[in-house]
């Protein structure tokens, strides 16, 4: 389903008298959206306001071609796509129409055959059956969830935050509480790269969204204007001062040239790369705990920890909470149970739906034991805290043993620096300098969010074992 989103919220759908389809070839279908007028006779109603082609060649990959755009409003064009009565995924194609005249994007149709697909059927009510990554889920509350790669589920903190992902909530699964609760929390989604601008409520400062949660200040209204179109201004969000950490500032775009909205957009097909989430989970059925063998105690839990407890259980708590992401990972297990472990515990026992405490309570034992593997699965395991970067075709050419912080210039900055534009948390348009500067300090907080590290942007310990698992 191909639709064009109008400046007034209104929707024009292929399937309906708004848009008009003709075949251009065997594999070509251009559809033809009249945006705002269907009175007959009348030569405004020409079905020539958006004109966009869709090539559907291999089975699999969907084209998608702006040929023309001739009505004055500027629209959203989104596509929806349908496998056997079910709703597969909504995608924005392009945020503004004309800005789009000229560019095509492809997209993979969710791995189905869609040449085979008669017209798109409205979506229906299924089972939740399995979680699969990129879900979107929800327990008995409103809240809706990302189901990462990592295993995690991801908050949106705006609905507008969600609007730029997705169109509407239709494919929203449900899944029982007890279960969400087990799925650990992970970072908060951010707006959609190149589909937004931003700003804090504080600022008047407007920034556009690049990738991995790049912002760069858009210094005029002309170059707003050029970008985004002459309605620009529609398409500026308010962003909380307690959300703009999720974000950090590069440089700003002072000509149109140095920032491409669409290619931008089409650069960033999920939320899993726009987060950098590290490798892929396998599917999750429904009502099973999310428990994954990569973090794993090797017996029960059956004592009441709390602080300055020594007891032999401390020691693997601690190493199970870091495992999990709750205990930071450059703190080293002690088997003293201190105040960061309480900590720890809190946020544990709150991703869990329980109480927090500062003490292991009867439930928080209950939830731990479900990370205890019997006998059988534990042969073969590995370390669960050893990093282990995913295959990324990124490395370094030296080891790194030095503690690196904002104001260094030693000789391990620049292959700091050249590592992570590689990972694609340093900008791709600033050269690595060999300082240690804000950008490079934001950087560093970046992949050490994205590898369950404390993101201090300084490379100490446990962010050099991270960096040095792509020694090349």
């Amino acid at each position: 389903d191909l639709f064009i989103v109008n400046p007034d919220g209104t929707e024009r759908h292929t399937g309906t008298p708004w848009v008009v389809a003709t075949a251009q070839s065997a594999a070509v279908v251009r559809q033809a959206f009249e945006d705002k007028n269907l009175t007959p006779g009348d030569p405004a109603n020409d079905h020539n306001d958006v004109v966009i082609d869709v090539t559907k060649s291999d089975c699999r990959n969907l084209k998608f071609d702006v040929v023309r755009v001739n009505g004055a409003w500027h629209h959203q064009i989104w596509v929806t796509i349908f496998y056997k009565g079910v709703r597969k995924i909504s995608l924005l194609i392009a945020p503004d129409s004309h800005e789009a005249v000229g560019m095509s994007r492809t997209i993979d149709a969710v791995s189905e055959d869609v040449c085979r697909e008669a017209a798109a059927p409205r979506p229906v009510e299924t089972p939740a059956g399995t979680l699969m990554v990129g879900d979107l889920i929800k327990g008995d509350q409103p809240t809706v969830y990302y189901y990462g790669r990592d295993g995690k589920r991801h908050v949106f903190p705006q609905a507008k935050i969600y609007k730029s992902w997705f169109a509407d909530f239709s494919t929203v699964k449900t899944v029982p509480s007890q279960q969400l609760a087990t799925i650990p929390l992970g970072q908060n989604v951010r707006y959609r790269p190149g589909s937004r601008l931003i700003k804090l409520v504080s600022d008047p400062k407007v920034y556009a969204v690049a990738a991995r949660g790049l912002l760069r200040w858009v210094t005029s209204g002309g170059v707003a204007s050029t970008l985004f179109g002459l309605n620009w201004t529609r398409v500026v969000e308010d962003i909380s001062d307690a959300f703009f950490n999720d974000y950090y500032v590069g440089a700003p775009v002072m000509v149109a040239s140095d920032f491409n909205p669409l290619r931008t957009l089409v650069d960033s097909p999920s939320i899993d790369d726009d987060l950098g989430l590290p490798e892929t989970v396998p599917p999750l059925p429904v009502g099973q705990s999310a428990v994954r063998p990569a973090c794993y105690a090797t017996e029960q839990f059956t004592d009441l920890l709390g602080l300055d407890s020594t007891d032999v259980q401390v020691r693997p708590l601690q190493e199970l909470l870091q495992c999990l992401g709750f205990l930071d990972k450059g703190i080293k297990p002690t088997g003293i149970y201190g105040q960061l472990t309480a900590a720890a515990v809190r946020a544990f026992q709150q991703a869990n739906g329980i109480a927090p405490a500062d003490f292991t309570s009867t439930a928080t034992l209950s939830a731990l034991n479900r990370y205890v593997l019997t006998p059988a699965r534990q042969t073969g395991t590995t370390n669960p805290s050893a990093p282990a970067p995913a295959a990324s075709g990124c490395a370094s050419s030296i080891e790194f043993t030095q503690t690196l912080s904002a104001g260094s210039s030693n000789v391990e900055v620049r292959p700091l620096q050249q590592l992570l534009q590689c990972l694609g948390y340093f900008p791709q348009d600033v050269a690595p300098t060999g300082n240690f500067g804000a950008v490079t300090e934001a950087a560093v907080k970046a992949f050490q969010s994205a590898n369950g590290i404390s993101p201090t942007g300084a490379v100490g310990p446990a962010t050099r074992a991270g960096l040095n698992g792509y020694r090349g």
